[in-house]
């Protein structure tokens, strides 16, 4: 990549062509994303009511992918959310607090990378208190 005439808003140029090489992989990704950080842990209990769902994984993963791909419920239905994603931290944002004492369920599936490797389905559950 070789850079010239460039300049900023005040006009001041590059005095001399900028050039910058790189080389990308000879081999195409097939490596699919894995599940690297959750909160709650896997059947953790006592979990606030009024904490928000997080995860994050091992790679970039398209939040289409993400929206389409996690639910969340508890043993009284489904739980409504939008998801939210801050440096790679994915967030399940629900406008209403957990239901109390109840047993949820987190389920992950068809979560792709930009090269289109799916991760294996994942499932976890937690218990929130009183």
């Amino acid at each position: 990549l070789t850079m010239k005439l460039v300049a900023d808003a005040l006009g001041n140029s590059l005095l001399k062509p900028l050039v910058k090489s790189f080389t990308g992989a000879s081999t195409p990704d097939e490596t699919p994303p894995r599940l690297i950080y959750q909160f709650p842990l896997p059947d953790q209990t006592n979990f606030g009511v009024g904490l928000k769902v997080a995860f994050e994984f091992s790679e970039g993963v398209a939040i289409t992918s993400v929206q389409g791909g996690a639910s969340l419920s508890s043993d009284q239905g489904p739980v409504s959310f939008d998801v939210v994603e801050y440096e790679g931290l994915f967030i399940l944002m629900s406008s209403e607090n957990l239901a109390s004492a109840a047993l949820h369920t987190i389920r992950l599936t068809g979560i792709q990378d930009p090269a289109g490797n799916t991760m294996p389905d994942v499932e976890w559950s937690f218990t929130t208190g009183p």
